[in-house]
C-alpha cells in the first residue's frame, strides 16, 4: 500500500481565481459529456464525464474548504 504522506491540514486552499477556473472547467466537461451522450457516442461521453469527475474531486479537495 502506498502512503501519500499528506494529511488534511497539509493541503492548502487554492486562490479564488484558480478555483473559479477549475469550477468552469467542470461545467465545460460535463456539458461536453452530455452532448456526446446525446449523439450516442458513449465512449467519448464517458471520457469527458471522467475528467469532470476528476476535476470535481480536485475542487472538493483544494477549493471547497
Amino acid at each position: 500500500m502506498i502512503s501519500m504522506g499528506f494529511t488534511q491540514s497539509d493541503i492548502k486552499k487554492w486562490p479564488d481565481q484558480k478555483c473559479s477556473d477549475l469550477y468552469k472547467a467542470i461545467g465545460v466537461f460535463t456539458s461536453l459529456a452530455h452532448k456526446e451522450w446525446e449523439k450516442k457516442n458513449e465512449e467519448k461521453g464517458a471520457i469527458y464525464a471522467s475528467v469532470a469527475a476528476d476535476y470535481s474531486n480536485i475542487y472538493q479537495t483544494v477549493c471547497n474548504k
